[in-house]
């Protein structure tokens, strides 16, 4: 079966420090200075500013995806109608049932339906949406600029007291079955100057290595959210703190790679995973919870009460 996904972006947020949204706006502008790419004449050193570092987006679930939706949709609507999909994730959930296909990063994800639209929410007591290394994010300090279009001075503290956001629908196609639509938001990078949104990344593997552990997840990462390129930050063997040098992959061209997966195969695996999810949530108030293990994908009862995730302000928004 043949799953073709038309990835589909309808908006943008600023999620804030309290985990409410600010609706629009474009995002960090990528510093497109050239001496910051390719083999570096500096190494830049990612430990610096990172002495506080505290990750602000623990904890937010849905917080600043609901108050989104709730400020850009008309209070009393239909929610199925105002959402448009079928369901409503995070791009992370999406990852790990479409990379179970070569892949298994074991996962509970709970499953919720609420007036037509079902709810995927990872069931694990970690309720950080993604986890963020201050590595990670002293990098994107460097390629990008400031709200002044100036340049991060290195040794400014790190904070993430703001991010920045990509509202999506995703439709997954196939003859065989009625199509899939997922609604969801995801965190990006940078903007560079031709109004493309750029993923950064650090690593300090091989390129072999890189593309037997990282290449799968990566790939999905950028696709999931229409990104055409990825930064990549080398570290220094030996140190691991440093990048020496800075290199461009264009996101389609991964799967051409030699990499020992295919991505139909994945984007298959995400709609069957999906579409077996609907077929037993056929009512409102129903769940269940979605095993992802090393033994095998399990869709266990849930009672719906347990779904903690869903804020009752939310669900009141809509008629």
């Amino acid at each position: 079966m043949s799953v073709k996904i038309d990835v589909e972006r309808v908006g943008t947020f600023t999620k804030l420090a309290d985990k409410t949204a600010v609706p629009g706006g474009q995002g960090p502008r990528l510093n497109e200075d050239p001496s910051l790419y390719g083999r570096l004449e500096e190494e830049m050193d990612l430990t610096l500013g990172c002495e506080n570092y505290k990750d602000d987006a623990y904890g937010d679930r849905y917080c600043s995806f609901f108050d989104y939706i709730k400020k850009t949709t008309k209070e009393g609507s239909s929610m199925k109608e105002a959402i448009g999909a079928d369901f409503v994730s995070n791009r992370r959930n999406l990852i790990v049932i479409a990379q179970s296909a070569y892949r298994i990063e074991p996962m509970e994800i709970q499953a919720f339906r609420q007036n037509g639209v079902i709810f995927l929410c990872d069931k694990s007591d970690d309720l950080q949406e993604e986890v963020a290394w201050p590595q990670g994010h002293k990098f994107e300090r460097y390629l990008t600029l400031n709200e002044e279009g100036k340049p991060h001075d290195k040794y400014e503290e790190l904070n993430t007291e703001e991010r920045f956001k990509l509202v999506l629908r995703t439709t997954l196609k196939t003859t065989a079955k009625p199509p899939i639509k997922v609604f969801y938001a995801a965190e990006i990078d940078a903007v560079d100057s031709k109004g493309e949104y750029v993923e950064m990344k650090t690593t300090g593997l091989r390129h072999d290595v890189w593309l037997e552990r990282n290449s799968l997840k990566h790939y999905l990462q950028s696709a999931l959210a229409k990104i055409p390129y990825i930064y990549y930050g080398k570290k220094a063997r030996g140190r691991w703190n440093h990048i020496y040098r800075v290199d461009k992959v264009f996101t389609e061209q991964i799967p051409r790679d030699r990499v020992n997966w295919k991505k139909d195969v994945c984007f298959e695996q995400l709609f069957n995973v999906l579409d077996k999810i609907k077929s037993k949530l056929e009512y409102d108030d129903e769940a269940l919870v979605l095993k992802i293990t090393e033994e095998g994908i399990f869709f266990e009862p849930e009672c719906s009460k347990n779904c903690i995730f869903m804020d009752p302000d939310f669900l009141d928004h809509f008629a």
